[in-house]
């Protein structure tokens, strides 16, 4: 029998943060871990609170 099941994949954060600097979307990354590249530009701040 087959039944619906939810997977919800998640990434670590660094992997999520050098994807957004690669340029391949956007990501939703505590500012500890993006304060770097929040500070030198090569990530923006588009989703503020």
């Amino acid at each position: 029998m087959w039944r619906a099941v939810r997977v919800r994949l998640t990434a670590p954060v660094d992997v999520m943060r050098d994807a957004a600097v690669a340029g391949l979307g956007i990501a939703c990354l505590p500012i500890p871990h993006a304060e770097r590249q929040l500070v030198n530009g090569t990530l923006v701040e588009v989703l503020a609170g």
